[in-house]
């Protein structure tokens, strides 16, 4: 199990897809894109939670065009969004760095769809920012 780990470690380590443009810049994107979605949750959402009563920091987390407003709670879900966003960005380029040297083109759609994934949360939050305005 350990040589399993360590013939792993030595494949992302010496992976060419370090030197690839096309697996970094939407990386490298992906990742510039994740951090904004935390501040403009920490910088948009939390003063208008400031101006809150204690008890009644809940605020709308979904909105459908249907019914309206359908998912409330504590301001600090929101921050399920780039967690998740996280999780993309690692889970794709680990997978894009293991099989760069068998399958390039596979290792740039799993680059370029995280940072696609960043993108499409980026607009999430925007809505919800607007929303809670």
């Amino acid at each position: 199990m350990l040589i399993y780990f360590h013939k792993l470690a030595n494949n992302l380590k010496n992976s060419a897809a370090k030197r690839s443009k096309l697996v970094l810049i939407p990386a490298v994107i992906a990742v510039i894109v994740n951090i904004l979605i935390c501040f403009l949750i920490v910088f948009q959402i939390r003063p208008l939670i400031d101006l809150l009563p204690e008890g009644e920091a809940y605020i709308p987390l979904h909105y459908n065009i249907y019914t309206g407003i359908d998912s409330y709670g504590r301001w600090e879900r929101l921050f399920y969004m780039p967690m998740f966003g996280w999780a993309v960005i690692a889970g794709n380029l680990f997978v894009a760095f293991v099989v760069y040297n068998r399958k390039e083109i596979i290792s740039y759609f799993l680059a370029i769809s995280a940072a696609a994934v960043q993108i499409i949360l980026l607009i999430a939050t925007i809505f919800i920012i607007l929303i809670n305005i």
